[in-house]
């Protein structure tokens, strides 16, 4: 049996597409982040409490953009109701946009809730977090989730999970989970990961130029470094991910070519099918840091070209260990709370930079080690993967895709990437 949830919010149906000169109001059914990007690790810029009139500014596909006080930023579109014409927007109602109401009853892809119990993925809410009879705010609350206890989900649809904490089973909102991992490699990717469409070549020392304030400039791309990047916007600039919680933009036109990371399913010998970057810093380089950068380009070559065969297992301190100068590898800073340099310094960002590559196609992580709740410097919290001298800090994967794959790395100035090809 499958159970249909009605909520009387939207869609909403426009006859043309908003724009800035037309403007509505909505109220909101829960209170919400307003976030900077439309994207749900963006930087939170304030929050809008519930039952506020809000004035929507734009409609993008599930974001508005709004104005709530002196904030404006995009916040999910499917908490809203009460739609209306905005009397206060200055364009006169003779030359407004034609605005149709809502339908007031929807069906929301329904889970599949009546069936048993099968864990797809594991999490952790980062605050006490409750557990809901049904996907809806209003129905009781079962059990409460301690902060940083680990739950089982068996399915994610929207900003609810249905999931498994001790014997409670139910919905929690998903907002606030973190450290995910997918025991099925072939369920949905979970939220947050990042999934480049191209990979792009760049062409001469390029602007990475503040999504937020385009007057800043983040860093400057080397020319001949390859990174991961989205389809560009009709202003030419195509989106990356920068540091841990930060955007940035780069002009189509600086790139000399653009390889399309081809779905999994579809990909033939020798295509490109999974794309990641990350960036370092070397202003102000010391030794250490230029150490650091070192171990990274040592570390990348240790798996560059490296076919994984179907069924095979890859412990990432078997291929790239032992972290000792022996090895080749120099001293550099590391994530320790007893020590502050050790050799082997930067391996932690390879093997990163390896996860969120891995993660985009259905290969199965079956052990991964996070630096800590906080995460890393160049990467989104939770979304880190460490290394080091004990077992426990590793990152273990399996190639669970039905044909073998090949590794390949491309370290520059200040970009690490990571690429996966469907092997020949």
């Amino acid at each position: 049996i499958v159970f249909v949830i009605v909520f009387s919010i939207i869609p909403i149906t426009f006859t043309e597409e908003i724009t800035t000169n037309t403007q509505y109001t909505a109220v909101n059914i829960k209170t919400l982040k307003v976030r900077n990007a439309m994207d749900l690790n963006a930087r939170g810029i304030g929050s809008i409490p519930v039952g506020t009139t809000v004035q929507i500014l734009k409609v993008e596909k599930d974001w508005f953009f709004v104005k709530y006080m002196t904030v404006e930023g995009y916040v999910q579109s499917q908490f809203f109701k009460d739609f209306a014409v905005d009397i206060s927007s200055s364009t006169p109602a003779s030359d407004a946009e034609t605005f149709d109401t809502p339908t007031q009853i929807i069906e929301v892809e329904a889970f599949d809730d009546n069936i048993e119990f099968v864990a797809n993925y594991v999490a952790k809410p980062n605050r006490s977090t409750p557990i809901y009879e049904k996907p809806d705010e209003r129905t009781k609350k079962i059990a409460y989730i301690p902060k940083y206890a680990q739950i089982e989900i068996a399915q994610i649809k929207g900003q609810w999970a249905y999931i498994k904490y001790e014997n409670n089973i139910g919905y929690i909102l998903n907002e606030d989970l973190v450290q995910y991992d997918a025991l099925n490699p072939y369920a949905d990717l979970f939220p947050g990961i990042i999934k480049y469409k191209y990979a792009a070549v760049i062409a001469k020392d390029t602007p990475l130029i503040d999504q937020e304030n385009p007057n800043n400039i983040h860093r400057t791309i080397p020319a001949g470094a390859v990174i991961g990047v989205q389809e560009a916007d009709k202003n030419g600039m195509m989106h990356v991910r920068y540091m841990s919680s930060r955007h940035g933009l780069i002009s189509e036109e600086d790139t000399i070519s653009l390889v399309e990371a081809v779905p999994y399913d579809k990909a033939e010998p020798g295509d490109l099918i999974s794309v990641f970057t990350t960036f370092f810093p070397v202003h102000n380089s010391n030794i250490l840091i230029v150490g650091r950068v070192y171990n990274m380009y040592l570390s990348s070559e240790m798996l560059n070209g490296k076919i994984i065969d179907v069924g095979e297992t890859i412990s990432m301190n078997d291929e790239i260990g032992p972290y000792r100068s022996e090895t080749g590898y120099k001293k550099a800073p590391i994530a320790s709370k007893t020590v502050d340099y050790g050799y082997g310094g930067g391996t932690c960002q390879m093997n990163t930079t390896t996860y969120n590559t891995l993660i985009q196609i259905p290969i199965l992580i079956k052990h991964r080690r996070v630096h800590s709740r906080s995460g890393a410097v160049y990467a989104p919290v939770g979304f880190d993967a460490a290394t080091g001298s004990l077992a426990s800090v590793n990152m273990i994967f399996e190639n669970t895709l039905p044909y073998p794959i090949m590794m390949q790395y491309y370290v520059s100035e200040n970009v690490l990437t990571c690429l996966i090809y469907r092997a020949k």
